[in-house]
């Protein structure tokens, strides 16, 4: 059982990172839809605590913080 959380502040330097790396503008429509709803429900003060979508999230987040090096 994933017992991680994710907060705003999480989505939001990863949000920041995708858009100076150019990731952002690979991802599909659908999962950035995600992502800012997401982003979204997190600013409101709650973080997300939903495993499948933590899963998802952090699949984004890796794709989102990839380098050229990488």
């Amino acid at each position: 059982m994933l017992t991680t959380t994710i907060t705003y502040a999480d989505l939001n330097a990863t949000f920041r990172k995708g858009l100076r790396n150019g990731n952002w503008r690979r991802l599909r429509f659908l999962d950035k839809a995600l992502f800012r709803a997401a982003m979204g429900y997190a600013k409101q003060g709650r973080s997300i605590v939903n495993g499948k979508l933590i899963e998802k999230l952090l699949g984004f987040v890796a794709r989102l913080k990839e380098t050229k090096g990488m």
